[in-house]
C-alpha cells in the first residue's frame, strides 16, 4: 500500500481515540521518545452521507500534514463494507468486509488488498480467543500484527496525551498494536480503524438498547408513567 511506511523491525505502538464519535485518533510509538507517527481525523458532521476518516502522517498539530489515505463506509449502515482509497488519485487500495454480527467472531474482517503490482491479497482479522480483547491480522497462516484494547494508562504515552490536551474531548479508548518486521504500517492502521470503530459504534448501539429496555420497564412498573 504505502511502502515508505514499512516497519524495519518488530515494533509496537499505542493508538488513542479521543472522542466517542471516532473523529480523532493519534498513533504514537511505544519506544522513547514516543513520537506521534500518524493521526486520524473524521469528516465534519453534515458534509457527507457516509462515515469518512483520513489518515495523516505525524501529529495533530503539524501543519501542513501529509494526507496518506482515506477510509470510508460503502453505505450509511453499521454492518457493511469499508473502502480505503489512496490520497490524490483516489484509487481503491483495500476493500474490507465485516463477516457476521451474530457469532462469537462478530468482529471478524476479511480484506482484499490491491497491491501496486496489480495482485489481490486476502488478509483476515480474527479474535485470538473467542470474545477476547485481542485480535490478529494475518495472511494465510502467518500473523503479522495484533490489536488489543488496553487500559488507558498503558497506551497514553508522550505525544498521544499532548495531542488531546487542548481538546474538549476526554479520552475514550486506548489500544496496543504489535507489528512484525517488513509490514506496511498503513495496512495495520486500517485494521485498527475497523476494530476501534466497531468498538465505539457497537458500544453506543448496545448502550442505547439497554437504556430503551430500562425505560420501557420503568414505564410499565410505574403505571404507564416514566420515572
Amino acid at each position: 500500500m504505502l511502502p515508505v511506511h514499512m516497519s524495519g523491525e518488530e515494533t509496537s505502538f499505542a493508538v488513542h481515540c479521543g472522542d466517542q464519535m471516532f473523529q480523532k485518533m493519534a498513533v504514537a510509538s511505544d519506544s522513547s521518545p514516543n513520537e506521534t507517527l500518524f493521526h486520524v481525523e473524521g469528516a465534519t458532521w453534515g458534509t457527507s452521507w457516509i462515515v469518512r476518516r483520513k489518515l495523516y502522517e505525524g501529529p495533530l498539530d503539524r501543519s501542513p500534514s501529509m494526507h496518506l489515505l482515506g477510509f470510508r463506509h460503502g453505505r450509511l449502515e453499521i454492518k457493511n463494507g469499508w473502502v480505503v482509497e489512496a490520497a490524490g488519485d483516489g484509487r481503491v487500495i483495500v476493500n474490507l468486509t465485516h463477516r457476521d454480527f451474530f457469532t462469537k467472531q462478530h468482529s471478524a474482517i476479511n480484506a482484499t488488498v490491491h497491491t501496486m503490482a496489480g495482485d489481490k491479497v486476502l488478509v483476515t482479522m480474527r479474535h485470538v480467543a473467542d470474545e477476547g480483547a485481542m485480535m490478529d491480522a494475518r495472511v494465510g497462516d502467518g500473523t503479522f500484527a495484533t490489536i488489543e484494547k488496553t487500559d488507558k494508562e498503558l497506551a497514553l504515552v508522550g505525544p498521544v496525551v499532548l495531542a488531546f490536551e487542548s481538546s474538549k474531548d476526554k479520552p475514550q479508548s486506548a489500544w496496543k498494536v504489535r507489528v512484525a518486521a517488513g509490514v506496511d504500517l498503513s495496512l495495520v492502521i486500517v485494521f485498527a480503524l475497523c476494530r476501534i470503530e466497531m468498538r465505539h459504534v457497537w458500544g453506543k448501539k448496545i448502550s442505547l438498547w439497554c437504556r430503551s429496555d430500562i425505560l420501557y420497564a420503568a414505564y410499565h412498573m410505574n403505571s404507564g408513567r416514566y420515572i
